[in-house]
């Protein structure tokens, strides 16, 4: 099906910013979610520690801490800038009909046959002969893989995958070695 479908190939620029934008939205996302895990395991520590010691501690706080939260909104106002960029040369080289949004994903809006590239579930003896085939791989999970056709370059899979990929949270991609790339997301 993918055989017929005209992808692009982008420039480095957009590929760089591509990375940059999704490589800040996984960061953000896992650092707040870490830190608040590490604050409400300190908090539960700190009240099974007041149980036994007969005093109320008080609460620890480390996403209010005025310092982490300026380390965030640093991070986020990257992301936003980095976005601006993103959508600039997406619309500069892309003749796809695409649809904006402020947040992440940027992109909300493209042909639906770019969904296919990176489905949910793609069968063993698929993913094979796409491989064979010379195709590119992409590990999502240790042991979970997905086969894109080689017709399809390099560039329009880092700069897709995060926004259309199938997974939950499909991150960004880095080159593990010729013609296979891992997927680093929030569920990884």
């Amino acid at each position: 099906m993918t055989k017929h479908m005209r992808t692009e190939v982008y420039s480095d620029e957009l590929v760089r910013s591509s990375n940059i934008y999704n490589q800040l939205h996984v960061a953000i996302t896992f650092l707040i979610l870490e830190l608040t895990d590490a604050e409400n395991d300190m908090n539960s520590a700190l009240e099974e520690l007041s149980k036994t010691t007969g005093h109320k501690r008080d609460s620890y706080t480390i996403i209010s801490d005025e310092l982490v939260k300026e380390q965030i909104d640093l991070l986020k106002t990257m992301q936003v800038s980095e976005g601006g960029n993103l959508r600039r040369l997406l619309q500069k080289e892309s003749a796809f009909d695409l649809a904006f949004e402020g947040q992440h994903p940027i992109v909300t809006g493209y042909p639906d046959w770019i969904n296919d590239l990176f489905p949910y579930f793609q069968p063993q003896d698929v993913m094979c002969q796409i491989s064979d085939d010379g195709g590119t791989i992409i590990r999502i999970f240790e042991d979970d893989f997905l086969a894109v056709p080689a017709s399809v370059h390099e560039s329009f899979i880092q700069v897709w995958w995060p926004i259309a990929g199938q997974v939950a949270e499909p991150g960004y991609l880095k080159k593990v070695a010729e013609c296979v790339w891992a997927s680093f997301g929030l569920e990884r």
